[in-house]
C-alpha cells in the first residue's frame, strides 16, 4: 500500500520539476522501476543468507520510510539543478534525458531499491512452509492488492485532503510502523533453512530440485521469459491507459481508477491461482494456458472499447453524483482490463515455480524473476510511451505485446518437453494476435469524440469528416470537419475550432497586446489550432515561442490555415516541444507577453500550470511592463475553483484585470506593473489595428468592431477591486499550490456537477461595478462613438439580473448621448412597466435604429406577458413606420392575446399587403428584427 502511495506522490512531485511531458515522465518511471529491479536482485541474494528474513524486511521498511521523508528536500535540489542546466542542455536532448534520469535515480533510487528487496525477503521467510509457487502467489497477491488499496486511498481521498507533503509524511510513518511490527513479529517465527555457502552448493541444490520436480526447463530461459512478459505487460498497460483516457477522460480520478483496477486484477489473479500451481511439468502447461487467457481477454477488451465508450456517454446524466461517477470509472476499467490483469498476476508465481528452486533458494529465485520482470517492464513502459506509440500506434502495440507473451512461452513449453499444450492452440492464439493487427486502422470517431464529456452521440451524429488523426506520444489528436466548422480534439475533448472557439483563441493574442502595444517577445503556452500564435505574429517585430508538449498537435495546424494565419511559415516563430513549466523555469529569456492557454485544469498534470509556484516563476520571466495572460474557463467549473485560481494569481502578481470573452471563456491579465492604460497608449494600439487588414478582418468577424476602445471597455469587466470582491465572495482562503494540488482534484470532481451551470459566470458579473466602466470611458478617451457599446454591457448585466449596474450605465450613457435608441430602449426595459414618456423619446429619435430598438421593446413586453404594453408599443411603431410588415404582424399577435380578433385580423391584412408571401403574417410569435 505504501509503495504505490509513494509512486503516485513522487510522480506528481517530479512533474513539478521536469514537467509532464512523455520524456520527463519516462525518466521518473524508468528510475522507479530500475530501483525496484536492483532491489529485488540484491534482496533475493540477501534473503537466502539470513536466518530471519523478516527482520531484514522490517529494517528495509524502516529505511524506506526514513528516506521518503527526505524526498521533498531531494526534489527541491533537483529543481535547482534543472534550472541551472536547462538552457545549456535544451539543445542536447540525450544529455538532458540522462541528467533527468541520473538526478531522479539519485533521489528516489535508494528508497526504490529497498522497496524492491522486500518481496524476496518475505517469500524466503515463508517458502519453507509451503511450495515456492504458493508462497509467492500468496505474498505477491496480498502485496499487489495492498498496492491497489494504496492507489485508491491516495488518489481518491488522502491526496485531495492532505496534499503532497503531508501524504508523503503519513505514508512514511506507515512504513516505519510496518517495519517495527515486522521486527517485533520476526522472533515468533521459525528460523529458515540456509543453503550451504560452498561453491558447489547451488549446483547440488539445482540437481535436487530437478529430481524433486521431475521436469527440465532452462532456468535462464525462464528469466528471459520473465523479462519479456514484464515488457509485454507494461506495453499493454500503457495502451490501456491511453484507451481508457479516450473513454473516461484524462482526469486524475480516471487514471487512478484504471491503475486500481489493473492492480486489483493482478493481485486477485495471483491469489486465486496460487493453490493451483503444480510442482511437476504441468506448471509449464499452466503457464501457457494463463497466457492464452490473457491474449483472448485482451482482444475481447479491444473489441469492446467502442461499446464501453457509448455506455459512458449514456451515463452522463447520472454522473453528477460523485459515487456514481466513481462507479462509472471503475466499471468501464474492469470491463476492459480486469481479466487480462488477473492473468498477469498469475504469471509471476508460476514463473517463480518454473525456476525449480527449493525453499533454501527461494530468495534468489523470487529476486531474480522479479528483477528480470521489472527490467522488462522498464523497457516496455519507457519504450512504448516514447517510441512505439508515435511510430506504430496502439493497435500494432497490442499485437506486438500479445506475440511477446505467446512466442517465448510457447518456446519454453517446447523446451520443457511438456506435451499437454496442443500445437494447434498455439497457432490459433498467434493467429488471433496477428488478426488483431490485420484488422487495419479503426475509425477514430468511434472512441475519440469525447462522449465522456459531451454525452452519447449516435453513429449518424458522428458523421464528421476526418481530416487528421495521429496517436502522439502523450495523446491522440483528431481533426474533424462538419459543415464549415473544423474541430480539433485531444483525447476526445475539443481544444479548439475554426468557429466557436475563435473569439477566445484570438482574444488571448489581442487583449494583452492592446495593453502592451510595444511588446515583441511573446511566449505562448499550448499550440492548439495555432490561431493564438499566428495572431501574435501579425504585430510588427513580434517573435513568438510556443511550448507544446505534443508534436502531433502542431502537425494538425495546416487544417486551420484559413484562420490561424499560418504561424509555421513565419521565420519569427519557434516551437519548443517540452512541458511549459519546465521550459519557463529553466529559460534565461524574458518575455513581454506570456499567453497561457493550456487545456482544462481538470486534466491530470494541467493544473501544474495554475499553481502559485508556476505563477511565481512566470512573474520573474516577464520583461518590464510585461503581461501574463491566463485563460480560465467558466463552464463545468465551480465558482469556488474559479475564485481559487484568481486568489492564487493575486498572491503573486500585484496588478490584475479580468477580460470576459464569452459566457464560457475569460482571460486573467496579471503584471508586476499597473495595467491601466491612458488614451495615448490605446491610440498606439489602435494604429496597429488600423494598419493591418488581417487584424481588422479578425476583429470585425469575431468581435463586431475594430475599435480598440470599444473592445477594452466592453470586455475588461473586473479591475483589481472587482477581483478582490470576487475572491471575498467565495468565503474561503483556498489556493492552488504544488504541495496541495487542490485544482487537479476539485475541478475533476466538479466536472459534471456544474455541467451547463452558469453560477461561475454570475459570480463574475456580481463582482463588477458600473463605476469601473464609467471611469474607463474617460480614461480610455472614449467619446460618442463608443457610447453605443455600453448597450452590450447593459444587456449582459440586465439579463443576469444585475439591474442596478445596468441602470447606472444607462444613465451615464444617456448623459453622453441623450438620443441613443439603444440606450433609450435599455432604459425602458429596465423598468417593470412601460414608461410612455421614455417610449415617446425613443420614437422621437432621428437615428436609423429606432425601428429595431422599438420592436425589441415590444417583443420583450410580449415575452413578459405584458400584452397591453406590447400592443401600445407596436401600435405607436406602426404609426411611425407604417411600411413594416414585421411590426404589423407583431401587433396582430398581441391583439390575439388580448382577445381582440377584429383588430388582429385588420393588422394581419396590413401585414399581408406589405408581405404578399404571407411569411411575416404567419409567424406564431413576434419577430425581433
Amino acid at each position: 500500500m505504501t509503495g504505490l502511495s509513494y509512486e503516485v506522490i513522487w510522480f506528481k512531485q517530479f512533474s513539478h520539476v521536469w514537467g509532464s511531458s512523455t520524456l520527463a515522465m519516462a525518466s521518473v518511471v524508468g528510475s522507479f522501476l530500475l530501483g525496484l529491479g536492483i532491489g529485488a536482485r540484491c534482496g533475493g541474494a540477501i534473503a537466502d543468507r539470513v536466518a530471519r528474513p523478516v527482520v531484514w524486511y522490517g529494517v528495509f521498511e524502516i529505511g524506506v520510510g526514513g528516506l521518503a521523508l527526505l524526498i521533498p528536500t531531494g526534489t527541491n535540489l533537483v529543481w535547482r539543478v534543472s534550472v541551472d542546466y536547462y538552457s545549456s542542455l535544451r539543445d542536447f536532448p540525450i544529455a538532458y534525458a540522462l541528467l533527468r534520469c541520473a538526478t531522479t535515480l539519485a533521489v528516489i533510487g535508494p528508497s526504490c531499491v529497498l522497496m524492491g528487496a522486500t518481496l524476496p525477503l518475505m517469500v524466503r521467510q515463508f517458502a519453507s512452509r509451503s511450495g515456492l509457487g504458493q508462497a509467492t502467489g500468496w505474498l505477491y497477491g496480498i502485496n499487489t492488492l495492498g498496492a491497489a488499496l494504496g492507489c485508491y486511498l491516495v488518489g481518491f481521498h488522502v491526496l485531495p485532503e492532505l496534499g503532497l507533503f503531508w501524504t508523503n509524511v503519513a505514508t512514511a510513518m506507515a512504513n516505519l510502523a510496518v517495519g517495527i511490527a515486522a521486527i517485533s513479529t520476526a522472533y515468533r517465527l521459525p528460523l529458515t533453512v540456509l543453503f550451504a555457502s560452498s561453491a558447489t552448493a547451488p549446483a547440488a541444490d539445482a540437481r535436487a530440485a530437478d529430481s524433486r520436480f521431475g521436469y527440465a526447463v532452462s532456468v535462464k530461459a525462464t528469466y528471459v521469459v520473465a523479462g519479456l512478459v514484464g515488457c509485454a505487460g507494461l506495453m499493454l498497460q500503457t495502451v490501456w491507459n491511453r484507451q481508457l483516457a479516450l473513454v473516461l477522460g484524462s482526469s486524475t480520478y480516471a487514471f487512478t481508477a484504471v491503475l486500481f483496477v489493473i492492480l486489483a486484477g493482478i493481485g486477485t489473479g495471483s491469489l486465486l491461482l496460487q493453490k493451483a500451481i503444480p510442482e511437476d511439468n504441468r506448471v509449464v502447461a499452466l503457464l501457457f494456458y494463463v497466457v492464452a487467457g490473457l491474449v483472448f481477454s485482451t482482444i475481447v477488451g479491444v473489441w469492446l472499447l467502442p461499446f464501453v465508450a457509448d455506455c459512458v456517454g449514456l451515463s452522463i446524466p447520472l454522473r453528477t453524483n460523485g459515487v456514481v461517477n466513481a462507479l462509472v470509472y471503475f466499471a468501464a476499467s474492469m470491463l476492459l482490463v480486469f481479466l487480462p490483469a488477473m492473468a498477469m498476476g498469475a504469471l509471476f508465481p508460476i514463473l517463480v515455480q518454473c525456476t525449480r528452486r527449493s525453499a533454501a533458494r527461494a530468495g534468489f529465485a523470487v529476486g531474480t524473476v522479479y528483477a528480470c520482470n521489472t527490467v522488462g517492464a522498464l523497457v516496455g513502459a519507457v519504450g512504448t510511451s516514447v517510441w512505439l506509440v508515435p511510430t506504430l500506434g496502439t493497435r500494432l502495440i497490442v499485437s506486438l505485446a500479445l506475440v511477446l507473451y505467446l512466442v517465448p512461452v510457447a518456446l519454453l513449453v517446447a523446451d520443457s518437453g511438456c506435451r499437454s499444450v496442443k500445437p494447434y492452440l498455439v497457432m490459433l492464439l498467434v493467429g488471433l494476435a496477428v488478426a488483431q493487427f490485420s484488422r487495419g486502422r479503426e475509425d477514430p470517431r468511434l472512441t475519440n469524440m469525447g462522449m465522456f464529456l459531451y454525452g452519447y452521440s449516435s453513429p449518424a451524429e458522428r458523421s464528421a469528416e476526418v481530416l487528421f488523426y495521429e496517436e502522439g506520444a502523450s495523446c491522440n489528436v483528431l481533426v474533424t470537419k462538419q459543415g464549415d466548422s473544423t474541430s480539433f480534439r485531444v483525447n476526445g475533448k475539443v481544444d479548439g475550432s475554426s468557429h466557436g472557439d475563435m473569439a477566445m483563441q484570438l482574444g488571448l493574442a489581442y487583449f494583452p497586446r492592446f495593453l502592451n502595444p510595444d511588446a515583441q517577445n511573446v511566449l505562448v503556452v499550448g499550440f492548439g489550432t495555432g490561431t493564438t500564435c499566428g495572431t501574435a505574429l501579425l504585430f510588427p517585430e513580434s517573435r513568438v515561442t510556443c511550448c507544446e508538449i505534443e508534436p502531433a498537435i502542431v502537425a494538425a495546424a495546416p487544417h486551420f490555415a484559413k484562420v490561424n494565419h499560418e504561424p509555421l511559415k513565419s521565420p519569427h516563430f519557434t516551437v519548443v516541444y517540452d512541458d511549459a513549466r519546465a521550459y519557463v523555469q529553466g529559460t534565461a529569456d524574458r518575455y513581454d507577453l506570456i499567453l497561457s492557454e493550456p487545456s482544462n485544469p481538470w486534466i491530470a498534470g494541467v493544473s501544474n500550470l495554475f499553481t502559485a509556484e508556476f505563477y511565481w516563476i512566470a512573474s520573474r520571466k516577464l520583461a518590464p511592463n510585461g503581461i501574463f495572460a491566463q485563460w480560465i474557463q467558466t463552464y463545468c467549473f465551480s465558482p469556488q475553483d474559479y475564485a481559487m485560481i484568481v486568489r492564487t494569481m493575486r498572491d503573486v502578481f500585484p496588478h490584475h484585470q479580468l477580460v470576459r470573452i464569452s459566457n464560457g471563456d475569460t482571460i486573467l491579465l496579471a503584471s508586476n506593473q499597473p495595467l491601466d492604460r491612458d488614451a495615448t497608449a490605446i491610440e498606439a494600439a489602435q494604429q496597429l489595428v488600423d494598419g493591418s487588414p488581417a487584424m481588422q478582418s479578425d476583429l470585425n468577424r469575431y468581435f463586431g468592431t475594430t475599435d480598440v476602445r470599444n473592445l477594452l471597455l466592453t470586455r475588461i469587466v473586473l479591475d483589481e477591486g472587482g477581483l478582490q470582491r470576487l475572491v471575498a465572495a467565495d468565503g474561503s482562503e483556498r489556493r492552488n499550490l504544488d504541495r496541495n494540488m487542490q485544482l487537479e482534484f476539485t475541478a475533476a470532481r466538479h466536472l459534471y456537477q456544474f455541467r451547463g451551470d452558469k453560477t461561475t459566470e454570475r459570480s463574475i458579473l456580481a463582482a463588477a461595478r458600473a463605476e469601473w466602466f464609467i471611469e474607463g470611458f474617460d480614461r480610455l478617451g472614449c467619446g460618442a462613438r463608443q457610447v453605443t457599446c455600453l448597450h452590450e454591457l447593459i444587456g449582459l448585466f440586465s439579463d443576469a439580473g444585475f439591474t442596478e449596474t445596468a441602470a447606472a450605465m444607462v444613465e451615464f450613457g444617456l448623459r453622453t448621448n441623450p438620443h441613443s435608441p439603444e440606450l433609450l430602449a435599455d432604459q425602458i426595459l429596465l423598468k417593470e412597466r412601460l414608461d410612455l414618456e421614455l417610449l415617446d423619446r425613443l420614437l422621437a429619435s432621428s437615428e436609423s435604429s429606432v425601428c429595431a430598438q422599438g420592436n425589441r421593446v415590444g417583443v420583450e413586453c410580449w415575452r413578459r406577458k405584458q400584452f397591453g404594453d406590447a400592443t401600445t408599443v407596436f401600435d405607436r411603431l406602426c404609426t411611425r413606420f407604417p411600411t413594416s410588415a414585421t411590426l404589423w404582424t407583431n401587433l396582430a399577435i398581441n391583439y390575439d392575446h388580448l382577445g381582440q380578433p377584429q383588430k388582429a385580423n385588420s393588422a394581419r391584412r396590413r401585414a399581408m399587403a406589405l408581405d404578399p408571401t404571407g411569411f411575416e403574417a404567419s409567424m406564431p410569435a413576434p419577430r425581433n428584427n
